[in-house]
């Protein structure tokens, strides 16, 4: 068009140079005298537009449009709504006047295409890890001795498409918590965001949008958070739903082909299924998803606990007794005394015991096999039972030296033979505290010299001698009493002996 509204171009010289036959310079050429244009009307029209212009179209139909997002919502929110249902509702409101069935689903199609619009998510390196089971398993015929088919745990890395694949015995929480801790040292480090399904191993039953209180406990000795999907929104986390397919394909498929007779012969079989998928080349861009990973992502993660999370094998809910205390399986453990009367969690694992409250770890004890005893923390301990605690042997002993060497070897005589903690002598060592209230240290010392020599260890007998033996004793501690106050109403001895009738004794 430009050329041709130049005028320095014969017709012939613009059909060669745009590789088209002169004729249809020719009819162009007629076309714009006919609409007397020129090029300053042109010049910024779209292509379009231009063939608007020069290419005659046939009118437009009169029938009646049928609304195309009236049909897409109602497709969307009702279960059972199908396209045909729809047009004969609109085809009965334009009974001479309405679109064919086939025309219509050709104009639905056309809008799903010009309105799926999909929004592009980051995902940084290192931040979340995408956690699903697959759908598809090993079959009967592929288990021999007793051996059921396991379940297929997913992990997806969405930064570098990196995939970690572990079997489980199924999807409860003891065999899914762990599978995650294998999975997590696949990876060789823990990301920051796991992003789980709704499934019940993970959410709560009565709350899908909450993590249960044994994941919640994995991620806080891992040092993660968790997040799970919207239910029914599986785009959510669309990585690991492709990472299923890609799973299914290339693990699972070829599983088919074997059989197995443990858990630990699945996991085996796995590793160089998973390998091979990992090592395949992206298709738009350069290397693989291990190479990307080891290169860029693995650096970014934490590093693993030193210690494995130790997985519940029983869970239990119980009420905090009076004591502070939950028993389990005949052993006491200690819980904070402001849980008394709440209701916890209790995680009896291997080798430990979790107690968890309103989703949190309070405290994690050593398992213990003893029976009718007691494992107690002094944190835990109520300030006057800490108290309590601590008055023992030493504790009576130190106070004693404080007074002479007699007291000592008095204290050491009341526990002659008895545990530390044994709470008879310590209940005189406190009637001696209170004796030496009233008494100088050296009128104790005196006392329990005394009783020692006679071969009488007994508080009682120290009393008495205090009290018996003031003249050869050093005076007692004089007791403070209230202050003498001189005042004209206050009136004593001296005046009502001056009044008659009164006597004084």
């Amino acid at each position: 068009m430009r050329q041709l509204l130049s005028g320095d171009y014969s017709n012939r010289k613009i059909a060669k140079s745009n590789n088209i036959t002169h004729t249809s310079v020719n009819r162009m050429a007629y076309r714009v005298k006919e609409l007397k244009i020129d090029w300053e009307m042109l010049k910024d029209s779209t292509d379009s537009e231009i063939n608007d212009l020069f290419i005659s179209r046939r009118p437009k139909s009169l029938k009646a449009m049928p609304d195309l997002n009236y049909f897409t919502q109602q497709l969307r929110s009702i279960k059972y709504m199908t396209q045909e249902l729809l047009w004969e509702e609109y085809a009965e409101e334009n009974k001479d006047n309405h679109y064919s069935l086939s025309y219509t689903n050709k104009l639905l199609r056309e809008d799903r295409k010009q309105n799926k619009v999909a929004m592009l998510q980051h995902h940084p390196l290192g931040g979340t890890c995408q956690v699903d089971f697959a759908g598809e398993t090993l079959k009967a015929k592929n288990c021999i001795a007793g051996f059921k088919p396991p379940q297929f745990l997913v992990c997806n890395s969405p930064a570098s498409d990196y995939y970690v694949v572990v079997a489980c015995h199924s999807q409860k929480i003891p065999d899914f918590l762990e599978g995650m801790n294998r999975a997590v040292k696949l990876f060789g480090g823990i990301h920051q965001v796991y992003l789980t399904d709704n499934f019940a191993s993970a959410v709560k039953p009565k709350h899908r949008d909450t993590p249960n209180d044994s994941l919640a406990a994995w991620a806080d000795h891992n040092d993660s958070m968790l997040s799970n999907t919207r239910p029914g929104e599986s785009a959510d986390k669309g990585p690991v739903e492709q990472g299923v397919l890609n799973v299914e394909r290339w693990i699972i498929a070829p599983l088919q082909r074997m059989t197995f007779a443990s858990l630990a012969e699945v996991n085996e079989a796995i590793k160089p299924l998973m390998q091979k998928l990992n090592e395949r080349n992206f298709a738009q861009y350069e290397g693989n998803r291990i190479s990307f990973y080891k290169e860029h992502e693995l650096p970014c993660l934490k590093e693993l606990p030193p210690e494995s999370f130790d997985v519940p094998q029983t869970i239990k809910t119980l009420t905090v007794e009076p004591h502070h205390h939950v028993r389990i399986e005949g052993h006491g453990y200690s819980v904070p005394v402001s849980l008394v009367g709440q209701v916890v969690k209790v995680h009896v694992c291997t080798s430990s015991v979790r107690v968890i409250h309103n989703g949190k770890t309070v405290v994690v004890h050593a398992k213990s096999k003893s029976q009718r005893q007691n494992t107690t923390l002094p944190e835990h301990m109520a300030p006057n039972e800490l108290a309590y605690q601590s008055y023992t042997y030493p504790f009576a002993k130190s106070w004693a030296k404080s007074i002479g060497i007699a007291s000592e070897a008095f204290v050491d005589k009341l526990f002659d033979k008895r545990p530390e903690n044994d709470q008879k002598p310590m209940r005189a060592v406190s009637k001696l505290k209170k004796l030496a209230k009233c008494y100088e240290y050296e009128q104790m010392e005196v006392a329990c010299e005394r009783a020692l020599a006679i071969g009488d260890v007994n508080v009682t007998t120290v009393e008495r001698i205090l009290k018996r033996n003031t003249k050869t004793l050093p005076q007692p501690r004089k007791s403070v009493g209230v202050s003498q106050l001189h005042h004209s109403n206050i009136r004593g001895a001296e005046y009502f002996s001056g009044i008659e009738g009164v006597r004084h004794d």
